[in-house]
């Protein structure tokens, strides 16, 4: 197999896997768009989030606008994304400037079941900081800033 056709050849499966990623998360109740290989989800109660075509898988990105408490309070702020990470499971928590993205990984080996416990997994890790500790939840992301991603 030539280069190009092995390139031609992972396309097609990012394509194909991005597109069953997309019918599960329309069956979940989410709204998605398909721009540029990327899918963009939105949904009534969950954060929006986009899932990108990255290593051979599916990186899903929530990304949320810190407040102002945020620049103010950056040490409280780290270790509130440090206790984040520590009882994450499948997901990453890393804040830029004044972003939180919170990213997962999915490798290109779809299969409905597992997807839908890896999807679980991930809000589920999204929303534990603010099931933990609300308060502080909103002190660094006020309900009245709006998220990043949309």
């Amino acid at each position: 197999m030539t280069k190009s056709a092995g390139f031609s050849n992972l396309l097609l499966k990012m394509e194909e896997l991005l597109r069953a990623i997309d019918e599960n998360l329309r069956a979940a109740g989410y709204t998605t768009v398909i721009e540029e290989g990327i899918v963009k989800a939105r949904h009534l109660r969950n954060a929006a989030f986009w899932v990108l075509p990255v290593s051979e898988g599916a990186l899903f990105r929530a990304l949320f606008q810190v407040g102002p408490n945020g620049t103010a309070d950056p040490s409280g702020l780290l270790q509130f994304v440090n206790h984040a990470n520590q009882t994450a499971i499948v997901s990453r928590f890393a804040i830029w400037t004044s972003i939180l993205s919170v990213e997962a990984w999915f490798p290109n080996c779809y299969e409905r079941q597992r997807f839908e416990n890896f999807f679980e997994r991930y809000l589920a890790d999204m929303s534990a900081p603010a099931r933990h500790d609300l308060a502080t939840a909103q002190r660094f992301f006020p309900a009245t800033t709006s998220q990043a991603a949309e």
